[in-house]
């Protein structure tokens, strides 16, 4: 097979200087990733090959992806995938990133069930997205536990279920509907979500690879970010069991202080912060 005259250490070397140039963070990592991604191999594996030539065809595999990378366009979307609590899930531009400060819900959630001696119960996962949250729940809760998920995007729950699938889960009720209007028809021991919390304005000063790829309805609520979260205390607080717990991801201090007021308005008291989250107790 013909190859190109550059070494795979020259095109790592001109590949993270441009990325460098385009402000991307960790720019000689970033391009290890795609050439290892290019020629379909462990970033490990690679260390072995940086003498090596590429091959014209896998030379232009890598020239596309780092010009989309060069884009801002997130690498998990190049991969089509993302690792979560130690699972793989697909991801794509209809769904949001899963991130690493969100595993601190699923042991949030999983210390809670152990402090309360729960062997069963009930969970939804409010706007799903990828289905990260409650796969992964449902992975170490095991099958004595009714799991649902629901989502706005149509997308989303496609790519949820190609997901349950690849982990073998088939004991999820998707359910597509917006959270807002949907009627819950049972009580819940478990209501997680990490739902849209930003503003507009906040979202227009993140990176790019946020602010122009990842979905704005996954994103934003409202001026100040906070109207999915209010709806979540009005119209879901009621599904709890007793006990249950309610576990919000929010974007910062301020945020959770003005929920914190709401929900003592509707008389929701008890809410507390732990890290980046509120959590809702119903005893």
């Amino acid at each position: 097979m013909a190859q190109d005259s550059k070494t795979i250490l020259a095109h790592l070397q001109e590949g993270a200087n441009s990325l460098k140039d385009k402000g991307v963070e960790n720019p000689h990592r970033e391009a290890r990733l795609l050439m290892a991604l290019a020629l379909d191999i462990s970033v490990e594996d690679l260390v072995l090959k940086t003498d090596a030539n590429l091959s014209f065809d896998t030379e232009k595999v890598w020239r596309e992806l780092l010009s989309r990378r060069l884009n801002r366009e997130p690498f998990s979307h190049l991969r089509q995938e993302k690792e979560f609590f130690g699972l793989r899930f697909r991801v794509n531009s209809s769904v949001l990133t899963p991130r690493p400060e969100t595993e601190a819900l699923i042991e949030i959630a999983l210390d809670w069930v152990k402090e309360k001696g729960l062997k069963s119960g009930e969970l939804i996962d409010l706007g799903t997205g990828s289905g990260c949250i409650v796969l992964s729940l449902a992975k170490r809760l095991g099958e004595a536990w009714a799991y649902h998920a629901l989502d706005i995007s149509s997308e989303a729950l496609k790519l949820a279920q190609i997901n349950a699938d690849r982990l073998g889960l088939k004991k999820v009720n998707w359910i597509h509907s917006d959270l807002r209007a949907y009627e819950p028809k049972s009580s819940f021991d478990l209501i997680v979500s990490n739902p849209p919390y930003l503003s507009e304005d906040f979202l227009e000063t993140l990176e790019p690879e946020i602010k122009n790829y990842e979905p704005r309805i996954s994103l934003c609520s409202g001026d100040h970010g906070d109207e999915i979260l209010k709806s979540i205390l009005n119209r879901w607080s009621g599904a709890l069991k007793t006990p249950g717990l309610m576990i919000l991801e929010t974007k910062d201090e301020a945020q959770r202080s003005r929920l914190l007021s709401f929900a003592s308005g509707l008389g929701v008291n008890g809410l507390r912060q732990q890290d980046c989250f509120l959590l809702w107790e119903c005893r």
